[in-house]
């Protein structure tokens, strides 16, 4: 599948419309109570990766800026780029407060980095991106990072670890213009030579969203508002006793997933 940047801007527009800036960028589940679970756990996540006090980052490929959005308060400096401009209204309505945002619309892959950055985020990013600008990307990225800098990605991936999983072919998903690689093949983008794999993490467990998804048809709408706001509420703070049993128990083949590299 080769993707089709002008019609992946016009989705990321579309979703944007009317949402919260944590909800429009989060596109995993239609729920806004699980959409703020999982912002929450993967936030969570990034700051047990790295020390974000006083440091620079850019995020590529940052949506309503939502990482933006609970990071600033660290971060000395923030630069957002997406490709959706509905998307980057969104943020920095929220982030309008903020000397040290700076938020720019366009194709990342036309940007231009005036300095380097402690912290290169591609947020989702690379599953969106065609295979050559993969490859181009990650190079620019290399020379925007400052020297032992870290590069984080959180793309979804094939990954095949249980008997379930077998043989899994790499797959497009058109609706949301995406192409989802094999691990080995989202790994290979980054050469060992100039980057050093740290960390590899699933964003968040996604055992919590079974209970939502068996009792919804059995309730009024405001009734399952107030139940998942509460449920997940309680499954954030439980989320790190649940993650292993998420990985005995969750069949999927996609992982959604974070990678921490050190460039060399």
């Amino acid at each position: 599948m080769k993707i089709d940047y002008e019609a992946s801007k016009r989705y990321w527009d579309a979703n944007a419309c009317g949402k919260d800036p944590i909800v429009a960028g989060n596109t995993m589940g239609s729920d806004p109570s699980f959409a703020l679970y999982r912002h929450r756990c993967e936030v969570r996540r990034l700051k047990r990766f790295a020390d974000f006090s006083g440091k620079t980052m850019l995020d590529l490929g940052c949506g309503s800026a939502r990482f933006g959005i609970a990071l600033s308060p660290l971060l000395s400096a923030y630069v957002g780029v997406d490709i959706s401009a509905e998307q980057i209204n969104l943020a920095k309505k929220a982030l309008c407060h903020c000397p040290h945002v700076r938020l720019f619309a366009g194709n990342v892959m036309d940007y231009q980095a005036e300095t380097t950055f402690d912290t290169v985020y591609f947020s989702g990013l690379l599953q969106l991106l065609n295979e050559s600008d993969v490859i181009e990307i990650v190079e620019k990225a290399y020379t925007w990072l400052k020297p032992n800098g870290l590069l984080i990605t959180r793309d979804s991936v094939v990954e095949q670890y249980t008997l379930f999983h077998r043989n899994q072919p790499e797959f497009a998903q058109p609706r949301n213009y995406s192409c989802y690689r094999k691990k080995a093949k989202h790994l290979a983008f980054f050469p060992p030579s100039k980057f050093a794999l740290l960390k590899e993490r699933d964003s968040c467990s996604v055992l919590p969203i079974i209970l939502p998804f068996v009792i919804r048809k059995f309730l009024s709408r405001k009734a399952y508002t107030r139940i998942c706001e509460a449920y997940y509420a309680a499954a954030y703070r439980l989320e790190p006793m649940l993650f292993p049993l998420g990985r005995i128990f969750d069949y999927r083949r996609l992982r959604h997933k974070f990678f921490v590299f050190r460039r060399l």
